[in-house]
């Protein structure tokens, strides 16, 4: 009994710690797609956006066999490896990059040929398919 009541104090002190100093309890995903929405514009170098919203997921844009531009599948966002491509030519078409921040906050941002910001568009979710507004 001594035992499970020491576990379940330990347990409830991680928890505080988590939620006031950890930062968890200030975490909402609507306020920071409203931020990202309010400050990443067109022209804005793709530095500065990963600098405040460091994105999780990305894609390239390339050039179908037919000619027409499309997204290459998602991949895993790695800095390094972007600054890399950038400095050997890659991303020719531009690039985007993936936020997901709640199921119904998703959204894209593009970049063009000279890596600054084309454009900030809010991806179709399932929430709009569910809810219709």
């Amino acid at each position: 009994m001594k035992v499970a009541l020491g576990l379940l104090v330990v347990v409830v002190i991680g928890l505080f710690i988590a939620f006031k100093v950890g930062g968890v309890g200030g975490f909402d995903p609507a306020e920071q797609a409203k931020q990202l929405q309010a400050e990443v514009k067109p022209g804005v170098a793709w530095q500065q956006v990963v600098e405040k919203f460091p994105p999780k997921k990305m894609a390239a844009v390339i050039l179908d066999p037919e000619g027409f531009l499309m997204d290459s599948a998602e991949l895993k966002y790695d800095r390094a490896i972007v600054e890399q491509m950038i400095k050997d030519g890659g991303y020719k078409h531009g690039f985007k990059f993936i936020y997901i921040f709640d199921a119904s906050n998703q959204f894209e941002v593009r970049f063009g040929e000279d890596f600054k910001v084309t454009s900030v568009d809010r991806m179709m979710t399932m929430d709009d398919l569910l809810n219709p507004r």
